[in-house]
């Protein structure tokens, strides 16, 4: 390589490495105007469009170095990251069977092939390849973690555990193998052994936030919220520009009743990660509950804006219009919310309550008698003895409130039975 190309090319090396992008590009399409068959130059340009997600762009760069010089196996493999990253999984998957013939040791572009295989349903080829990645490179974590992924998202939970295991025999002390042990402990309800986990995690790497995020969910599974949130605060303290351990902060003390706190950390969390739809949904909640209008309606509508399937902020959103005895709004958000997922209970109570408020009796026992027994709760069955007294049936009204009374003393739906049974 001339000197000249080689200084563009060192220099160009030098800006993508500080982030600069942009000028590394206006750099390499300069050069290139002159030296149209640099292949370094083509092959830095083609990256950078690669990271732009302009991949035609990067493939024309492609083919013209693979033109001048066919076996330039980085530009080979950079040509299947990009087919890759098309989700042209076939053709990727045959340029990267092509690519391994002439170097079956590159553990990257087995565990790339995984990749396509597992995309195309080949799940045995995907765990063949992992495993001669694995062989290849045995202390690499990452071959590890995504065999455990592989088997996870196929429901081979056994076969996941024992994959992260196997890693960390391998590569002790690799954080995200513990990591995700611990949370394949949690996931199964194994609390002492994800407790165990992510201790070793946090003795490895105290100064690491995610094994205090672990531990403090542990506790919180477990019900022990005092715990929860000083590890949660711990996990602010290690890294406080992460949005989760705000939001963690903001469900304990919501968990707790303490809203005004549980809204400030959740606005804080939302400083950091504005379109999280469960903590606008969160924090909306907790406004509501705070007698406040105009803030729960935005965060509601900003969640409901980014995850449109998500049925939670919806069914709450039905209950601050209800709230605002705007009830067409309720229902046309209800209606929706059970579209979502017909199963959710809250929402078939809540609009149980709309019709019976709009005395629309008939709709209230069309969605009673369509609600299954398992998903009943106490609210339904409350609900239930108020549209059989509206019925008329006052002696099977009293059966069910009777009923109700040997359920918790204290609580809302025990008061209105007996208030209900009084009258």
């Amino acid at each position: 390589m001339p000197d000249a190309s080689r200084q563009v090319v060192e220099q160009a090396k030098t800006l993508l490495k500080e982030g600069g992008s942009r000028e590394a590009k206006v750099l390499l399409k300069a050069h290139l105007r002159a030296v149209p068959d640099d292949a370094q130059a083509l092959f830095l340009l083609a990256s950078v469009y690669r990271e732009e997600k302009r991949y035609n762009r990067a493939k024309k760069c492609l083919d013209r170095l693979l033109k001048k010089s066919p076996g330039d196996r980085p530009a080979l493999y950079l040509y299947a990251c990009v087919q890759m990253e098309e989700e042209h999984y076939d053709v990727a998957a045959r340029s990267l069977e092509r690519y391994l013939r002439d170097d079956s040791q590159d553990s990257y572009a087995h565990n790339s092939l995984a990749f396509c295989f597992s995309k195309l349903g080949n799940l045995l080829q995907a765990e063949e390849h992992l495993r001669r990645a694995i062989t290849i490179r045995p202390a690499d974590p990452y071959n590890y973690f995504c065999l455990a992924r592989l088997f996870f998202e196929n429901a081979n939970i056994s076969m996941a555990e024992s994959a992260l295991k196997q890693g960390l025999k391998a590569v002790p002390r690799d954080p995200k193998l513990r990591e995700q042990l611990a949370l394949l402990h949690l996931d199964r309800g194994k609390i002492a052994s994800a407790l165990q986990e992510f201790e070793l995690l946090t003795r490895h790497y105290p100064n690491l936030d995610r094994g205090y995020l672990g531990l403090g969910t542990c506790h919180r599974e477990t019900g022990d919220f005092d715990k929860a949130l000083a590890q949660f605060e711990a996990a602010r303290d290690k890294d406080p520009k992460n949005w989760q351990s705000h939001a963690f902060i903001g469900e304990i003390h919501h968990l707790k009743g303490d809203l005004s706190r549980a809204a400030e950390s959740y606005s804080r969390s939302l400083e950091l990660y504005p379109d999280n739809p469960k903590v606008q949904t969160n924090l909306g909640e907790v406004c509501m509950r705070l007698g406040l209008v105009l803030k729960p309606f935005l965060a509601f509508s900003q969640a409901i804006s980014g995850a449109s399937d998500y049925q939670y902020p919806r069914y709450l959103l039905a209950k601050l219009y209800m709230n605002e005895e705007l009830f067409e709004q309720a229902l046309d958000e209800l209606l929706v919310a059970l579209r979502l997922d017909p199963q959710d209970v809250y929402s078939q109570n809540l609009l149980i309550q709309l019709y019976l408020h709009q005395n629309r009796l008939n709709l209230a026992r069309e969605v009673l008698d369509g609600l299954p027994d398992e998903l009943r709760d106490r609210n339904t069955r409350l609900l239930e003895a108020k549209l059989l007294l509206r019925e008329g049936h006052r002696e099977g009204a009293r059966k069910t409130l009777k009923s109700l009374l040997k359920g918790p003393a204290g609580d809302d739906v025990s008061r209105q039975a007996r208030e209900l049974l009084g009258s």
